[in-house]
């Protein structure tokens, strides 16, 4: 047990008392990356911890724009609050006056050494997002130990919790980076994919998943819902975040990784466009981390999918080297798809009663991408006889009745069904009763029944 005081003060004083879960005083250091797994057990140690501190209103996060504090709540606390108010604070006050290692020069460790007391090789590397709520990804680990069932001692790779907050050494190359070296040894590599699907916006997973496609590795792909393709989780949210994928608008928190590992998918040489040492074969680390060596702007205002607007080296890199990152893209999605499964084909139906003619959620995201495709390949003309009007449409100016016209029509004219009878192998008994008008636009209907479906 420990007592606490105030914010990021982890050392006995006056207070209640809290259990913890670690030893006081004791870590044990793990020089080897790959063997930096977290067991199911002590990752769910930590969590009923942080649910401590969130209900006794001791984490906080520090709003810049503002220059105030704010209460993190346990719905709302992701991996950046868990490094910066907990891992941090817990080692540093745990041992304040720990000397530097006289060869790697790191003072402190990570989580993993603190709470392990040998090697902890993973048996699963998890690709994932700082951003995403941290209930999601206990909820995910808990689904993957019920579906590979995995014991509370089965150890998983967490970079947030596997490497040195502090500080680590990430290897000059990508072949000496943790990252890699975890991937390795573990057997799977899951992907967590969060509501935001903040994961497929970041550099470091793709990177992943081109090692795991690469090597071979079973990848399952993970929402807060469940395993993509089974019967709890839909993967029509997912196939569009992926048809847009692209490895070249990725982020991450370091401009100097993105930049080796673009270079890397390039073919290049990884550091190019980094600060180097006299010999040009090591990069310079300045407080743990590299350095740009060439920062000027895109000249034809390139921008990342968060807008930023990117470097030229990254500009002129992915112009010389389109079929590189072009060929990555299509393999991260390949690989990806068939991780969900393959689209059962059905021969279509007949359901003369019209109260079992259910669409389910996948087939309407089907539909929905084949509209989305369609607005995108072809200019697309309603005619209003009425009126004596034509209408140019978009993807976001499609009306219900556009698609009953446009599509639905012409899809079932042959047969004369329903587009139900078209899609599904049998009756499809409905759980929920969808009522929406002809003149809404098609795209807010969607929207609606995901907001929907995320919140079931």
């Amino acid at each position: 047990f420990l007592t606490y005081s105030c914010k990021r003060c982890f050392l006995p004083s006056r207070g209640s008392l809290m259990p913890i879960p670690w030893t006081p005083g004791r870590h044990t250091l793990i020089p080897d990356h790959a063997s930096r797994g977290i067991t199911v057990k002590q990752l769910h140690d930590l969590r009923y911890f942080l649910q401590r501190l969130c209900c006794a209103r001791l984490l906080n996060r520090d709003v810049q724009e503002q220059k105030c504090s704010q209460r993190i709540a346990w719905f709302d606390l992701n991996m950046y609050d868990i490094c910066n108010e907990v891992v941090k604070p817990v080692i540093r006050s745990q041992f304040p006056e720990l000397p530097a290692d006289p060869v790697t020069g790191r003072q402190w460790f990570s989580w993993v050494e603190l709470v392990a007391e040998k090697r902890q090789p993973p048996l699963v590397f998890f690709s994932h997002w700082w951003g995403g709520r941290f209930r999601d990804f206990v909820y995910i680990v808990a689904t993957l130990c019920k579906d590979s069932r995995l014991s509370v001692n089965s150890s998983i790779w967490i970079c947030t919790f596997a490497l040195c907050q502090f500080g680590d050494d990430l290897g000059a190359t990508l072949d000496q980076c943790p990252f890699r070296q975890g991937l390795e040894v573990a057997t799977s590599v899951v992907l967590v994919v969060d509501r935001q699907a903040g994961s497929l916006d970041r550099t470091w997973c793709g990177f992943e998943i081109q090692l795991a496609a690469k090597s071979g590795k079973h990848l399952p792909i993970y929402t807060p819902a469940g395993r993509v393709g089974s019967e709890r989780a839909s993967s029509g949210p997912l196939l569009d975040a992926l048809e847009q994928w692209d490895v070249t608008g990725t982020e991450t928190s370091q401009p100097t990784d993105r930049r080796q590992i673009l270079n890397y998918v390039a073919g290049v040489d990884e550091l190019a466009g980094l600060q180097t040492d006299a010999t040009g074969k090591l990069p310079v680390v300045v407080n743990g981390f590299k350095q740009l060596r060439d920062d000027r702007p895109a000249l034809k205002t390139r921008r990342m999918r968060s807008g930023r607007l990117d470097y030229a080296h990254e500009e002129e890199l992915v112009h010389k080297h389109a079929d590189a990152f072009a060929e990555l893209n299509q393999m991260v999605r390949e690989k990806a798809l068939a991780s969900i499964g393959e689209t059962h084909l059905t021969q279509g139906c007949l359901v003369e009663d019209r109260g079992l003619r259910g669409v389910t959620l996948a087939q309407l995201h089907a539909f929905a991408r084949d509209i989305r495709r369609k607005c995108i390949a072809e200019q697309l003309v309603f005619t209003n006889d009425e009126m004596g009007q034509q209408e140019i449409l978009t993807w976001t100016t499609i009306r219900q009745y556009h698609l009953r016209e446009l599509f639905v029509k012409p899809m079932t004219e042959e047969r004369r069904c329903s587009y139900m009878e078209l899609v599904a192998g049998g009756p499809q008994p409905p759980q929920y009763f969808v009522e929406d008008t002809p003149n809404m636009f098609f795209a807010d209907v969607m929207a609606a029944i995901d907001w929907m479906a995320d919140a079931r």
